[in-house]
């Protein structure tokens, strides 16, 4: 009862006369509950799916060595992959089924293309004779020496689950003609006739026999470590 009509229950010779009670209300027809989405089915069985360069990226963050005494002077680069291939068999019932192999024409990497640098947060912007240089160094006999180690290969030897959609890649990588074993944890994502992976680690100039660019006595000079980033994407065979 609200206070204003108790109020005027309590004024002398003030009769009011009991509202009829209001009817119920009709019910709303009843709706359905909304039909909840159905998940796709997931592939049965080891599929083959084909990876091109058209379809993902590859490519590894190059630093500068801080601290040198020319440092204010170098940058860091992302150096991008072209021309690659690869394939993936994948079952997600059965791991061992899991097969990666990969492989990247030196003479298709090239350094800060497009917008690449934007992928790291990288400021600033490599002028086309800085990159040009810079790729010269990179296929040169101190560094990669594309002339005796044309290809980088990946081939995975086990895959192993961390959770679900997320495995660690276990392979080796052969860069510069040396093999490093390397495990990855790998985002993967698989669909009715596609299939997608990204991961990132990390290694160094001398996992692979090489050293770090250099250059005026070491005043400027790249860092060790390398970090290789990977978001590949497949069309079911």
């Amino acid at each position: 009862m609200s206070s204003l009509f108790a109020a005027l229950l309590l004024i002398p010779g003030l009769a009011l006369a009991q509202a009829a009670p209001e009817p119920a209300p009709t019910p709303a027809p009843a709706v359905p509950a909304a039909t909840a989405p159905v998940a796709p089915a997931p592939v049965a069985g080891p599929t083959n799916y084909a990876l091109t360069s058209s379809e993902g990226r590859l490519y590894v963050l190059v630093r500068y060595k801080r601290g040198t005494l020319g440092a204010g002077l170098a940058h860091d680069h992302v150096v991008v992959a072209s021309g690659w291939s690869g394939s993936v068999t994948w079952d997600a019932a059965d791991l061992t089924a899991c097969n990666v192999a990969i492989e990247v024409p030196v003479g298709g990497l090239s350094v800060d293309p497009g917008s690449a640098r934007e992928w790291e947060s990288l400021e600033d912007q490599t002028s086309a004779g800085d990159k040009e240089t810079i790729r010269d160094n990179l296929r040169g006999s101190r560094q990669l020496d594309m002339n005796n180690y044309s290809t980088i290969r990946y081939q995975s030897t086990s895959c192993s689950r961390i959770a679900d959609g997320t495995v660690n890649v276990t392979g080796a990588l052969t860069i510069h003609g040396v093999s490093k074993t390397v495990t990855v944890p790998m985002t993967i994502r698989q669909g009715e006739g596609s299939f997608g992976a990204t991961g990132r680690f990390d290694a160094t100039h001398a996992d692979f026999g090489m050293s770090p660019y250099s250059a005026a006595f070491g005043a400027v000079k790249n860092d060790q470590r390398l970090s290789f980033v990977i978001d590949v994407r497949g069309t079911a065979q």
